[in-house]
C-alpha cells in the first residue's frame, strides 16, 4: 500500500508514471522475482528498492501531462540513459508484448 503525507494528485500521478514505465519494469524484472511469464511479484520490499527519483516541480507538472510513450522516453532522460541503453530497454518492451 502506497501511503503519502499529503493528499497531493500531481504526486500520486508522478510515482503511478514511473511505476507503469518500461524503464521501471526493466529494472523490475532483473531485481525481483518473477511470478511466471505474464507478471511480476510487486512485493513491498521490492517495490521500496526502485530507484524513483524525488520530483521537483517542472519533472511533475512535465510528467503527468505525457502520453505513455513520451513517458517513457521521459523516464530514459531522467535516468541520463544513452541512446543505445534507450534503444534497448524499448526492444526489451517490445519482446515482452509479443510473448503474451
Amino acid at each position: 500500500m502506497l501511503v503519502l503525507k499529503e493528499d497531493n494528485l500531481c504526486l500520486l500521478t508522478y510515482i503511478l508514471h514511473f511505476l507503469n514505465s518500461t524503464t521501471i519494469l526493466f529494472y523490475h524484472d532483473i531485481t525481483s522475482s518473477k511470478l511466471d511469464v505474464n507478471g511480476w511479484r510487486w512485493f513491498r520490499e521490492f517495490v521500496e528498492q526502485l530507484p524513483i527519483p524525488m520530483p521537483n516541480d517542472e519533472i511533475t507538472s512535465t510528467i503527468t501531462t505525457l502520453d505513455a510513450q513520451l513517458i517513457d522516453d521521459y523516464v530514459c532522460r531522467i535516468y541520463c540513459l544513452t541512446d543505445e541503453e534507450t534503444y534497448y530497454i524499448k526492444r526489451y518492451r517490445e519482446l515482452l508484448l509479443q510473448t503474451k
